[in-house]
């Protein structure tokens, strides 16, 4: 919540360069060595199994990783599948919808007549079901199906959308995206459960990474569209004669 007016003052009183490399330098400096030091590449490394199953010998762990070998598919075997087309189908959309909207935000927000403040206010509001659904949505993960889950987040994120445009005041903008995030993050973390009861653990980041590639495609062809599309049109002229 914080982060965004901290952006505002930087950009406003060091211009959005200075802004930037603040940022980049912040997160080499503090985060890398956050991220070397407790980052794991499996649980089977720290001698630990997934869900807290209780590890009482190395045969255990030998037993799991075997079980998870035998389970999982290879890159190859899920881009055969209709199900990877299809996840990574649905995973395209909360990128595509948001990076529009928060691309956009300010300046949809300026012609609903919000100062730029209250707009960093409001869009920082988002990292508040960030921080508190990853909490709730193992809860709802484990009690609903994940296909009713997924269907029911798109619709609600839909309508929230669709109500945004008659958002007039602070409490409506901050509704919108308290929902929006709330429903998000629901989707997201469900999306993640999904790609590992599906093609399993051994492989899942050459699986997520190529569904990544796919969305990261898909996305440069929506944005390139829409720069199309608020570009003003110009007339041709003839080239001179020489």
């Amino acid at each position: 919540m914080v982060v965004p007016r901290v952006n505002i003052y930087m950009i406003g009183a060091f211009g959005w360069d200075t802004a930037w490399r603040f940022w980049g330098i912040g997160l080499i400096i503090a985060f890398l060595p956050l991220m070397w030091l407790l980052i794991v590449n499996k649980p089977e490394d720290i001698g630990l199994l997934p869900d807290n199953v209780t590890v009482h010998s190395e045969e255990d762990l030998e037993k799991e990783l075997a079980q998870v070998a035998q389970s999982s598919f290879t890159l190859n075997e899920a881009l055969r599948t209709k199900e990877f087309w299809f996840i990574g189908i649905i995973s395209m959309t909360i990128p595509m919808i948001s990076t529009g909207m928060l691309f956009h935000f300010y300046s949809i927000m300026s012609s609903k007549g919000f100062d730029s403040n209250s707009t960093a206010y409001i869009i920082g509001l988002m990292a508040l079901p960030g921080l508190i659904m990853p909490l709730i949505a193992g809860t709802i993960i484990d009690r609903y199906r994940s296909r009713y889950i997924v269907s029911i987040t798109l619709l609600v994120m839909m309508l929230d959308l669709i109500c945004f445009r008659l958002v007039s005041s602070m409490v409506g903008a901050a509704t919108f995206i308290l929902i929006y995030g709330f429903f998000t993050n629901v989707q997201v973390i469900t999306l993640n459960v999904i790609w590992v009861k599906y093609f399993g653990r051994l492989h899942l980041g050459a699986i997520r990474g190529a569904a990544t590639g796919i969305r990261r495609h898909r996305l440069r062809i929506r944005h390139s569209a829409v720069r199309t599309e608020l570009r003003p049109h110009r007339q041709l002229q003839p080239l001179p004669s020489c």
